[in-house]
């Protein structure tokens, strides 16, 4: 669902900037991350970014990937998967040209800020309702299908009010192609959450009261298991275009799409050359396995700014 450049008008890509801006800034701002939630999040945006590699057939001649939105706000809380998704797609966009730089406001809006908005509290409302741990499952279920569903809303609306595409039945084609998507984001998701329930069940309750630090041991395994999926999944991806490639295709706008992105991604599409020697498969993983570091690194940098702003305020608050 990344937009790349060309898909919007001038004033739908400043606009959504500017928005997306006024949102994540002072999220960031506002954000206290606990010193013990900090490992949790570099993990967590790594999870996301490989997650997104790793593409999966939804109907014939399309596929579909993991969001992550409502699993990450789920875990960690919203103002955190807000913080992971954001830094997900900045990294996605200047290292690899995975949607482009004037449509990174609106990549950010519907899977920064709609996606995980939306599926936190459905998620959260289910959770109450039916109580734990079936709720969670059911939460994370319905509320990951409804955050896919909703971003593709919101697609939708920034194509036609670019212009891009003029007829109203892009609304029902994308969403429609995004519900059976979000299928997959749904039980992908209520499945990590019982795994999580399972094996570290503390976990799930750290964005309310991180009375414990996840063990060096747990967090290794986690990213050991992501590097894993990376090197495993991407030989097995599916090459179907995604449901926003399968609808331009379908509206016949594929080709507004800009051959060359504005900013010149070291390792555009997911792949890493030595000189002009294509290296493939084994380009594509490589690629998988140093984004993963890259999004891991970031999103840890900025999270341990953030967990040494709280702390400091505690002290000047007790002082």
């Amino acid at each position: 669902m990344h937009i790349p450049d060309g898909f919007l008008d001038i004033k739908t890509a400043v606009g959504t900037g500017i928005l997306a801006a006024a949102v994540v800034i002072p999220t960031f701002v506002k954000l206290r991350v606990h010193p013990r939630t900090v490992p949790l999040i570099g993990l967590g945006a790594a999870f996301v970014f490989a997650a997104q590699m790793i593409n999966f057939p939804v109907a014939k001649g399309t596929s579909g990937h993991l969001l992550g939105a409502t699993l990450m706000a789920t875990v960690l809380g919203l103002p955190p998967a807000i913080l992971i998704m954001t830094t997900v797609l900045v990294a996605q966009t200047f290292m690899f040209a995975d949607g482009g730089v004037t449509a990174l406001g609106a990549n950010i809006i519907n899977m920064a800020i709609i996606a995980p908005t939306g599926g936190y509290f459905l998620a959260k409302k289910l959770r109450k309702i039916l109580g734990d741990p079936l709720g969670m499952y059911a939460g994370v279920c319905f509320g990951g299908w409804a955050s896919t569903v909703a971003a593709a809303f919101a697609c939708a609306a920034e194509l036609k009010i670019s212009g891009t595409v003029k007829s109203n039945l892009v609304f029902p084609i994308m969403m429609g192609i995004h519900a059976i998507i979000g299928l997959g984001e749904g039980v992908i998701s209520a499945l990590l959450v019982a795994t999580l329930h399972r094996l570290f069940p503390h976990l799930l309750n750290l964005q309310e009261k991180p009375s414990q630090t996840p063990a060096r041991h747990a967090i290794g395994f986690g990213f050991a298991a992501v590097i894993g999926l990376v090197i495993i999944g991407t030989p097995v991806a599916c090459g179907w275009p995604d449901g926003l490639e399968r609808v331009a295709h379908n509206f016949g706008f594929i080709e507004k799409a800009s051959n060359k992105p504005i900013f010149p991604a070291p390792a555009q599409d997911y792949n890493i050359k030595l000189g002009d020697v294509n290296l493939g498969l084994l380009g594509t993983i490589l690629a998988g396995v140093l984004g993963t570091l890259l999004v891991y690194g970031l999103s840890l940098f900025v999270a341990t700014r953030l967990a040494h702003q709280t702390h400091y305020e505690k002290s000047n608050t007790h002082t």
